[in-house]
């Protein structure tokens, strides 16, 4: 094994592990660093990495939604170092996505962020999400979900199945 001595600048997307490459504009390389981020160690299975450019190719053109209310990143390529131990090789693993390029003047709203906590200057606990929409009563939260619900769901005609309960 041979370390490369390479030194490159680049950005961290809301996910901490995901970056945009300089080099290649419209791409960005999910890592799999050993990061605690919530309650677990994040790293990229195997099996997720085999997945995600398969489902990208053949599920998502498949889909019937709308562009102009909700995008997908897809997973192009991913790079997986194949070892008998998955505790080994998910340490190692990386995915190349198409990464969505916000118009001029358009807000983006990751449907993981509606959660996210621990800005800097915002209230401790309080979602960055809530802190930016102003979003200060049970009232205007609930009208923002309905709004974003329906945006996702309604407009986009997107199947949503509920998770199954074992």
């Amino acid at each position: 094994m041979a370390i490369l001595e390479s030194r490159q600048t680049w950005t961290s997307n809301s996910s901490c592990r995901t970056v945009s490459l300089p080099d290649l504009p419209g791409k960005s390389l999910k890592l799999a660093v050993g990061v605690k981020i919530s309650s677990s160690l994040r790293t990229i299975s195997h099996f997720t990495a085999d997945f995600g450019p398969r489902f990208s190719a053949q599920v998502i053109p498949k889909l019937a939604i709308d562009p102009e209310i909700l995008h997908i990143e897809t997973e192009r390529q991913s790079a997986v170092y194949r070892d008998d131990d998955p505790e080994i090789a998910k340490h190692f693993t990386a995915v190349v996505r198409d990464e969505y390029i916000p118009k001029e003047g358009e807000s983006v709203i990751v449907v993981a962020a509606l959660l996210e906590t621990g800005h800097r200057n915002v209230p401790a606990g309080k979602p960055a999400v809530e802190h930016l929409f102003k979003l200060d009563t049970q009232e205007k939260r609930v009208a923002f979900l309905d709004q974003y619900g329906s945006l996702i769901i309604f407009r986009s005609q997107l199947m949503v199945f509920p998770p199954k309960v074992y």
